[in-house]
């Protein structure tokens, strides 16, 4: 008998939904069931048509689905499953965007615009000369910028001729470091940067501590000098 919802069910024609509730019809008196497909139209169905329909426990996502699932820290805290979700949170400005992006670089969840996964290859175009002063990342970094674009009352179109501010604000979208422009620009990597001896990330010698471990970067070290954090 089908009574758990929240997983995916095959119909007998071969079409593949997710429940995600039940309502009582009011003029039948029995129990609906709720589900949508993959295009996100939601469906109702009756429990006796529903008995029908084939358990696949064995899937979390959509056949074919290019999303993906999150750790399940994510679901915990925020009730977000998958990558999707937390996209469209972070697009609309909740008010855990701070801490949503936080546990994505804990948990190494990369999201373009967001947190990006860390570069150390050498720029050769509009980033040439450039690199965050913090962790050593060659981008891509949220700068500010002076651009041509033509207005109307509508907006504008693309922009074009596009030069970066030296006096404007810059962020690594690797690990949220903020300065200016001209901060992030000509930083000498020679013997600025090293590798954590714990995590083996990349940062400027000038945030990390050296012990008798070896150079750690202040992650590691705050997780040290934090109870019950030591063996995250």
């Amino acid at each position: 008998m089908n009574d758990v919802v929240g997983i995916f069910y095959e119909t007998p024609e071969g079409t593949v939904l997710k429940t995600y509730g039940f309502r009582k019809d009011p003029e039948t008196k029995k129990n609906v069931v709720l589900a949508y497909t993959e295009d996100g139209t939601h469906v109702e169905i009756s429990d006796e048509d529903f008995q029908t329909w084939r358990p696949r426990q064995d899937l979390k996502l959509f056949p074919g689905s290019t999303d993906k699932c999150l750790p399940y820290v994510f679901d915990l805290l925020y009730d977000i499953k998958y990558l999707s979700q937390l996209k469209r949170h972070l697009e609309y400005g909740c008010d855990e965007q701070k801490e949503l992006i936080a546990l994505m670089k804990k948990e190494k969840i990369y999201l373009k615009g967001f947190v990006e996964e860390k570069s150390t290859e050498e720029n050769s175009n509009c980033l040439s000369g450039y690199r965050c002063p913090e962790c050593g990342s060659t981008g891509p970094f949220r700068a500010a910028s002076t651009c041509m674009m033509v207005w109307d009352d509508d907006g504008t179109d693309e922009a074009t001729d596009c030069e970066l501010l030296k006096n404007g604000a810059c962020t690594c979208l690797c690990c949220e470091h903020s300065a200016t422009v001209a901060d992030f620009e000509d930083v000498d990597n020679d013997g600025r940067f090293k590798d954590c001896t714990e995590c083996g990330d990349s940062h400027c010698i000038e945030s990390m501590v050296v012990t008798d471990a070896g150079w750690l970067c202040k992650t590691c070290v705050d997780r040290h000098n934090t109870p019950g954090r030591e063996n995250d």
